[in-house]
Parts: C-alpha cells; sequence; structure tokens
C-alpha cells in the first residue's frame, strides 16, 4: 500500500512540474512574439508621426533669417519691416486683423495677420505674427519646414514628395491647389497656377498657426 502510495505521488509530481515547464514555454514564446509586434508597430507609428509633423514644425527662413510661427511682430521689425498703419492700433483680445500688409523697406510687401492671443486689448506692435501669405513675384527667399525651397520652380509634386498626402489635394484645369491642416486653427495652403508659365510668379503659399 505504501509503494502504491509513493508510486502515486510520484506520478502527481512529475505530472505537475512537466505542465509547469509547458506553461513556462508557452508563456514566454507568447511574450516574446508580443514584445516584437509592440516593437515594430512603435517604430512605424514613430516614422509617420515624423513624416507627417515636418511641416507643422512652422520652422520657415525667409530671406536668411529663421521665424517659428507665431512670432512676434517685434522679431520682423528687427528685420527691417514696419507696420503697414499709421497708428498703432490697438487689436482686440483673443482676435486677429484681416488687413495687414507690412512693407519692407527694400520695397517687398509680406501679407500677414496680427494675432492677439490674450483676452485683453493690444497694440498691434505687440502681437504676434499668426498668418502670412507670400507670392513668388515678391521675391522673397523662402525655405519652408523641411528644407522645401518654394520659388518659381517648386511644382505640386515637390510638396507632395515632402510633406505627404495632403488633408486636401484640388487638381483643376489652370490651377492646383494643396492644404494641409493641424487641428482647426493650423493649416498651410499651396496655390499653384499650371497652364501659364507666366502665371508662375503668383504661385503663393499660406501658413496659418493661431494655436502656438
Amino acid at each position: 500500500m505504501k509503494k502504491n502510495l509513493s508510486l502515486i505521488i510520484a506520478i502527481l509530481i512529475m505530472s505537475s512540474v512537466f505542465s509547469s515547464c509547458t506553461k513556462i514555454k508557452e508563456d514566454n514564446t507568447s511574450s516574446k512574439v508580443t514584445d516584437s509586434d509592440i516593437d515594430k508597430t512603435e517604430i512605424v507609428e514613430s516614422a509617420v508621426e515624423e513624416e507627417q509633423n515636418i511641416l507643422f514644425t512652422w520652422k520657415i527662413n525667409l530671406d536668411g533669417v529663421d521665424y517659428i510661427l507665431p512670432f512676434d511682430f517685434s522679431e520682423l521689425k528687427a528685420n527691417g519691416f514696419r507696420l503697414d498703419k499709421t497708428d498703432d492700433w490697438p487689436l482686440n483680445g483673443r482676435s486677429y486683423s484681416v488687413d495687414a500688409v507690412c512693407p519692407m523697406i527694400r520695397g517687398k510687401f509680406l501679407r500677414s495677420l496680427y494675432w492677439n492671443p490674450t483676452d485683453t486689448p493690444m497694440k498691434y506692435s505687440n502681437c504676434k505674427i499668426g498668418q502670412i501669405e507670400i507670392d513668388v513675384k515678391s521675391r522673397y527667399k523662402l525655405i519652408l519646414p523641411g528644407g522645401l525651397k518654394f520659388d518659381i520652380n517648386t511644382t505640386p509634386q515637390d510638396v507632395i514628395d515632402m510633406y505627404g498626402d495632403p488633408y486636401r489635394l484640388s487638381e483643376q484645369d489652370t490651377y492646383t491647389e494643396i492644404t494641409y491642416m493641424q487641428g482647426e486653427f493650423s493649416r498651410v495652403d499651396f496655390y499653384f497656377y499650371t497652364q501659364d508659365e507666366k502665371m508662375k510668379e503668383n504661385n503663393y503659399v499660406i501658413l496659418q498657426n493661431f494655436a502656438g
């Protein structure tokens, strides 16, 4: 009887050990597959996010000077711009202007929107620049985020190659319009005249960031 009992106990112990080893092996195998899948997913997502966010770093170079939109008007003033208004009018809180054009001392123009992100009125000269519009004929040397030069030779395909598929692409007989969006208050619009070579000087880009 004792021998039979000992045999039964031995069998139970061996069975328990074998079962534990099998479970550990299965758990380890499962864990390795999961970790690998997670790692691959993170790498892919990071690459996609970085590619999508290049444009929305908002860093541009205008005539050799770096700006990050939105930026203080004082930064433009330091590089030769002045207000287009004779009076330094106040701008209400949480609002932006609709008709601001900054002539540069050298005679070039930069169409822009002044933005007051505070709750109280603020003079234009103390506001931020939340949007700029630049066309090719203004002869600015403009480098967009990621190093893309915007000039008479820039094409719609250059933009898509640099920034990926846009939020909106409108291809018409005479022009192509490309829009990239980031949230509700930040966007970049490219407008290209594609039919007449002489019209390329009117190609323009609008960068708007009221969320910075």
